[in-house]
């Protein structure tokens, strides 16, 4: 009987012990952080006729967290001397190719911004949205440091 016992408390102990070596509950999914910069922006009136602009390059960050399932959460941190007020966070898909991301306006109901990055080449569009139709979007590069 102690036998028993004595071989239930060492098959205890070892799986306490693997449990503390091994701390699977805290797995995180690693984080991408890229840099981009906005160069060119385009504006649409409510005629449709669109102004397209060159700009000095506007830097801001993009923080990735992998959610799992091909879920998505970016964050966007601006330097706001260059860039301004940026919608965060976003959530969306990634694929092979790409990033697809979209922000909702807690104020608007038919408002939000999607962000697209290309994934090979880094190019991305930020553009936001009223009504189903853009009016106003950047496009930049993005790369990892």
């Amino acid at each position: 009987m102690r036998k028993k016992k004595s071989k239930k408390k060492k098959n205890i102990s070892f799986i306490i012990f693997l449990i503390l070596l091994f701390p699977w509950w805290n797995i995180s999914f690693a984080d991408i952080q890229l840099t981009c910069a906005s160069t060119k922006a385009a504006k649409k009136d409510r005629d449709g006729n669109i102004e397209y602009t060159e700009l000095l390059p506007s830097h801001f960050t993009l923080i990735s967290e992998d959610l799992g399932n091909n879920q998505v959460i970016a964050r966007l941190f601006p330097n706001e001397l260059e860039t301004g007020n940026m919608s965060s966070p976003f959530l969306g898909k990634k694929t092979d190719s790409g990033l697809m991301l979209r922000w909702n306006s807690p104020e608007h109901e038919n408002s939000y911004d999607i962000l697209r990055i290309d994934r090979i080449s880094g190019q991305f569009t930020l553009s936001y949205y009223a009504s189903s139709d853009w009016f106003y979007r950047w496009s930049g590069k993005c790369w990892s440091e």
